[in-house]
């Protein structure tokens, strides 16, 4: 980690952390090895505890996991949609305005009504950013968009509609989302 063993500026341990970090993609990817890839991502979180990458990429591994669980596998299910959940929140820990994070957690939260509240809370955070950096997958320091992703816009339309207390509210995001959509 002295000067010069990383990329410039970069630590050795930045480095390090961004090449598991692609290794793991490349692994669940490509290879379709979900357990390399998540030892990579485990093994960047071990050495960064705040690495939002690692903790979303983690997030989403486990997420898909505890889905193909879902229905066979009760304690598996719950065990990996905990561990999805706790990731998200990690990432967000690292970086408040990882929209991803915020979307995916929102939509694991209101997933069987497990945490309506607090997907919720997440929705409207995404509906109204504060302002700072909003981090996109694959665009990691791209401005904010205009708009929400249109999935947050549907999700928490039907986390209203569900809710039954406001149809117009669900109607007005949907039709956001509509127009944000070119229409159907």
């Amino acid at each position: 980690d002295g000067p010069g063993a990383g990329w410039g500026f970069l630590s050795a341990t930045t480095v390090r952390a961004h090449v598991r970090c692609c290794f793991g993609n490349f692994l669940v990817a490509r290879v379709g090895n979900a357990a390399g890839a998540e030892e990579a991502f485990r093994g960047v979180l071990d050495d960064e505890p705040l690495h939002a990458t690692a903790a979303f990429n983690l997030g989403v591994l486990l997420e898909r996991r505890a889905r193909a669980a879902r229905g066979t596998d009760g304690p598996a299910y719950e065990r990996d949609r905990k561990g999805a959940a706790a990731m998200y929140r990690r990432a967000l820990k690292a970086e408040p305005h990882h929209m991803s994070a915020l979307v995916n957690l929102a939509a694991l939260l209101q997933e069987d009504g497990w945490d309506v509240a607090g997907a919720e809370l997440l929705y409207l955070r995404v509906m109204t950013p504060t302002g700072g950096p909003i981090i996109h997958r694959g665009s990691p320091n791209g401005p904010p968009p205009d708009e929400p992703p249109l999935a947050a816009l549907v999700n928490f339309a039907q986390l209203v509609a569900d809710r039954g207390d406001d149809p117009e509210r669900a109607v007005t995001l949907l039709e956001r989302a509509l127009q944000r959509d070119g229409g159907c």
